[in-house]
């Protein structure tokens, strides 16, 4: 992940490295933030969305984005 990636090459003694590990922890947990809202969703609808009309699809689709543009964000 973009958070472990940012631990194993910081200098320990840089207060910038330590700011971007902040930024790159902060942006991590609106992740995974995201991704237990959206099973929430999932698991608190009336109907099973899990097999109707590809909702789970989509959803997996819109944390598969959100992981994309946190690696992105942190290259």
């Amino acid at each position: 992940t973009p958070l472990y990636f940012a631990v194993q090459v910081m200098d320990e003694t840089s207060l910038e490295d330590a700011r971007r590990v902040k930024k790159t922890a902060w942006d991590t947990v609106e992740f995974i933030s995201k991704v237990l809202q959206s099973l929430q969703k999932i698991i608190t609808s009336e109907q099973l969305k899990l097999v109707k009309e590809g909702v789970y699809k989509n959803i997996m689709f819109d944390i598969e984005k959100e992981l994309n543009q946190l690696l992105e964000k942190n290259r």
